[in-house]
């Protein structure tokens, strides 16, 4: 299909050819051996950009700011730079081929070097094959459609195939190579990598040879022509992102670089583009790892604006603590985790780590009065965006058991029943406990909310830790669920889950099929926010419960960020996702499309008011029991397919992929 991206001109900078000798030698200290080993003694670096295209191709726009900006960056670095672009040459398959030879066979030869190619022009995608497009190659899908087979025929014949590419990559001799194409096409050359290796620098990956891809987007995609690809490029190799740098050591691998480039692609542009990345399907080309030598001391991160601070001086409460007595200024807020906690002693705060053992706490949330909002200078905030936090203390789980009754009994709305929130990826503790206080004053649950929040790295581009983290917390959180139905008088437990949430509620509820009837009859309403679980074993799991929770409501959207990374990594459907335009249907489980309002929609400044409004008040309805859909709130429409019925959100228009 027709793909756009930011193609690269370098002739206003610098000449044709760059006479800069790439002949910096780079060292590491390997991980394993604790030796210092020669990465490169040479680097160089073939950056080609085509902006204006003939045969039906749609023109470029951004080619000249991105390449000087690439050019710039890979001479910072050390490499020797040759920069073609079709203001310097027609840029057709023959001209392409003899950059290319000239580099594999030149610079090529070396086999202490690393090479980078930069291709930005169109590419497509035929029959799982992708193909870089040359400047004058016809449009595969121009012209009348009796004529589709020898306009297709003609493109072959006018292309670069990536298995053509990956010829070349068996023929050089550098020990690493990465080639990088801001453009979007499917391919068999390289795997996408879906592991959570790649970081650190072993002896095999500083001595190994290997052969390395990204693209900025997947077949049948159309990439941004706004420069967001190379700015994103250029902020992970020159340290000024330092969530780029997994393992904070200094060095970029390519692991880390494509993983980067995914993830924060995918959190700009949703599921409309997917980075790839990979390696070239051959054993003896994917035992290294392609580096970068960042600037120490300078990486600042640069993830998504997080919270305001919230924590307390410490203080291990008891029940005689007037923090348990208060009654009627704003409900019962506790966290229950298994992150570190912070080495200050004098806050509560928890880092992304894995702790030893639960940790307990409590706090009263309310939401601020007006001399609050004059106060803190929001006066124009509505009343629920900022909670208002009283105290924060760390407490034993047996006071926790004797403080519980009375706050059971004074709820006047959900008596004997409690909320609990689980977490999605990429959330810090300080974000977790602001969310679930949100969301209990949001929904107006006035009863003791529980905001379990596992360890989260916090990290955007660590998604595959947080995926590891998340499977191995549901039997954990099982457990502290059924010791608090077995040790309280509470008659429901309630859960919410968003995101990665939703896999460990799911292990739970696996678990809890297996256990008596007791924690079976406690089970309340089960509330899934765009679960990042795989979509065949979220159906195989909810489609018999056998018992478990009064109801179970499965909100869906075709425009969750996380799911489109998250989709693109694993390359599985997702549960919280819409598969050819429809989501998930399984029998006994409410499924609404909320495509048009968003999946975060209790994140701070996720969707307007209005649609935030709306979207908790049918949260709150299903908590009071009225988990059917139909005559729920009159924004819904019912929607009947083969595989059943489901409901959208008419609300405020649709927003299509």
């Amino acid at each position: 299909m027709r793909v756009f991206l930011a193609a690269l001109s370098f002739a206003s900078l610098i000449a044709l050819t760059t006479t800069v000798v790439g002949s910096e030698e780079i060292a590491v200290i390997t991980t394993d051996t604790k030796q210092k080993t020669v990465l490169y003694r040479h680097s160089h670096a073939l950056v080609i950009g085509i902006d204006n295209y003939t045969g039906g191709w749609p023109v470029l726009r951004q080619a000249r700011a991105d390449a000087m900006a690439i050019a710039a960056e890979l001479d910072r670095h050390g490499f020797s730079v040759k920069v073609v672009t079709d203001s310097d040459m027609v840029l057709d398959k023959a001209a392409i081929k003899n950059l290319i030879d000239d580099f594999i066979y030149g610079p090529g030869t070396k086999p202490d070097s690393r090479l980078l190619i930069w291709f930005a022009g169109h590419g497509h995608t035929i029959d799982g094959e992708g193909y870089i497009v040359p400047q004058n190659a016809p449009h595969p899908e121009a012209g009348p459609i009796e004529h589709r087979p020898l306009v297709e025929a003609q493109f072959r014949r006018h292309s670069l195939s990536l298995r053509d590419f990956g010829g070349y990559m068996r023929e050089t001799r550098a020990k690493h190579v990465l080639a990088i194409f801001d453009s979007c096409f499917g391919g068999t050359v390289f795997d996408v990598t879906r592991s959570a290796t790649g970081y650190d620098i072993t002896t095999a990956a500083a001595t190994g040879q290997v052969r390395q891809f990204v693209s900025s987007g997947d077949a049948e995609q159309e990439v941004s022509d706004d420069g967001l690809f190379r700015k994103l490029f250029i902020d992970a190799i020159d340290g000024s992102d330092a969530e780029a740098d997994t393992n904070k050591d200094g060095l970029l691998t390519a692991t880390e670089l494509g993983r980067y480039l995914t993830f924060k692609v995918t959190s700009y542009k949703g599921s409309t583009q997917t980075p790839r990345y990979g390696r070239m399907r051959e054993r003896a080309l994917d035992r290294g790892e392609f580096v970068f030598k960042l600037s120490t001391g300078q990486a600042v991160a640069k993830a998504p604006p997080k919270s305001e601070s919230f924590r307390a001086p410490t203080a291990t409460a008891s029940a005689s603590d007037p923090l348990f007595a208060r009654r009627g200024s704003g409900t019962s807020l506790y966290f229950i985790t298994d992150r570190q906690r912070d080495k200050d002693p004098r806050i509560v705060g928890f880092t992304g780590d894995r702790g030893q053992k639960l940790t307990v706490g409590k706090t009263i949330v309310r939401s601020p009065t007006f001399w609050d909002r004059i106060l803190s200078g929001a006066a124009s905030r509505s009343s629920s965006d900022t909670p208002v936090f009283d105290g924060l203390a760390i407490v034993e789980p047996e006071d926790l058991l004797t403080a519980l009754p009375s706050e059971l009994d004074r709820s006047l709305q959900y008596p004997k029943q409690v909320l609990v929130y689980l977490h999605g990826y990429n959330v810090s503790f300080d974000d977790a406990f602001l969310r679930g206080a949100q969301l209990t004053l949001r929904v107006g649950f006035d009863g003791p909310t529980f905001v379990y929040s596992w360890p989260s790295t916090g990290s955007i581009v660590r998604y595959l830790e947080d995926f590891e983290r998340a499977n191995a917390a549901g039997s954990l959180f099982a457990r502290f669920i059924d010791w608090l139905v077995r040790r309280t008088e509470v008659e429901a437990v309630n859960v919410i889950a968003q995101g990665m949430g939703g896999k460990i509620l799911l292990s739970a509820v696996d678990a809890w099929k297996r256990a008596d009837d007791l924690t079976k009859q406690k089970i309340g309403h089960l509330i899934f926010i765009a679960p990042d679980v795989d979509r065949d074993v979220f159906a195989s799991s909810l489609a018999d419960r056998q018992g478990v929770g009064r109801s179970a409501t499965l909100y869906v959207a075709n425009n969750d960020r996380a799911l489109a990374a998250s989709k693109a990594l694993l390359g599985q459907a997702r549960a919280g996702d819409l598969e050819d335009g429809h989501p998930l249907i399984i029998k006994n489980v409410e499924t609404v499309d909320i495509s048009s309002v968003g999946s975060d929609f209790f994140a701070t400044g996720s969707a307007s008011p209005l649609s935030n409004s709306l979207a908790l008040s049918d949260v709150s309805l299903v908590l009071r029991g009225r988990a059917k859909t139909a005559g729920r709130l009159p924004v819904f429409e019912r929607v009947d397919t083969a595989s059943g019925s489901y409901w959208r959100w008419k609300g405020l228009g649709s927003q299509s992929r």
